[in-house]
């Protein structure tokens, strides 16, 4: 029986523990940089790349066998 109230004693703290520890560290957001991403003309033009050439790929695609 001791065994069982050892087991229950550690289950109830953790359940008043676990919010304690979660506020124990102030969260404040980071700084977020938008002119990076959105000022940076390489992202679409590697997108519009990368899109073309698959395009290309399948519009050149010839599924007619070269040997007779």
């Amino acid at each position: 029986m001791g065994f069982r109230k050892t087991l229950a004693s550690v289950a109830a703290l953790t359940l008043v523990a676990s919010p304690v520890a979660a506020q124990a560290a102030p969260r404040e957001a980071s700084p977020v940089e938008g002119e990076e991403i959105a000022g940076n003309p390489w992202i679409p033009i590697a997108v519009g790349v990368i899109v073309l050439a698959i395009i290309l790929i399948i519009a050149l695609d010839d599924e007619t066998p070269d040997s007779p």
